[in-house]
């Protein structure tokens, strides 16, 4: 199930998808927001109708920004190198101004930073 009709990616916004995804299938049992501050108002908006993270849904953002680890449990988020990406926002931008010429698509390398907002599935042997 996929929510994108929030106007803005913020923590109330993500408070009110959380809401209209689990308003629609109380079975979901993770949730990955579009950047951590939409992670965290989900996060927010569990709490408030008695969810337990992890235990009963994993959240995962993306972004991996400071407050992440001030939550409890702490966010398991994608980390973003914003120092690199912003060097290859420049580039791009300097290519445009001197070529008038549209930018290629650019990919700079996440990382998955496990922490203790999800939890760890095994499989069941057989």
């Amino acid at each position: 199930m996929i929510i994108i009709d929030a106007e803005y990616p913020d923590r109330q916004n993500g408070y009110k998808s959380a809401a209209k995804l689990f308003t629609q299938n109380k079975n979901v049992t993770a949730l990955f927001a579009c950047n951590d501050a939409m992670a965290i108002g989900a996060i927010h908006y569990l709490k408030d109708n008695g969810y337990k993270i992890p235990e009963d849904v994993s959240v995962i953002g993306f972004d991996d920004v400071e407050a992440d680890l001030m939550l409890e449990p702490p966010l398991t988020t994608i980390r973003v190198p914003k120092f690199e990406l912003g060097v290859e926002a420049l580039r791009a931008m300097i290519n445009y101004l001197n070529n008038k010429s549209n930018t290629k698509k650019i990919l700079v390398p996440v990382e998955l930073i496990l922490r203790q907002s999800t939890k760890i599935f095994s499989k069941k042997k057989s």
